[in-house]
């Protein structure tokens, strides 16, 4: 299989669903996600108006 390199950009976030908000608010496109991993937290993936995509991962407070 040929597969160029990349980066994986992880990012924990305090506030999940503000965070979410702020993706779509400023041209960014969730891709998946919210999905909840077991333990609590939740995990998105989306990507930002260049392109460059990135995880999320958070608690939802509330």
């Amino acid at each position: 299989m040929n597969v160029p390199p990349a980066a994986a950009l992880l990012l924990l976030v305090w506030l999940f669903d503000a965070a979410k908000v702020a993706i779509e608010a400023t041209g960014g496109q969730v891709l998946n996600g919210p999905n909840e991993i077991p333990g609590g937290d939740f995990s998105m993936n989306g990507v930002d108006p260049q392109g460059a995509e990135f995880a999320l991962v958070g608690a939802r407070k509330g």
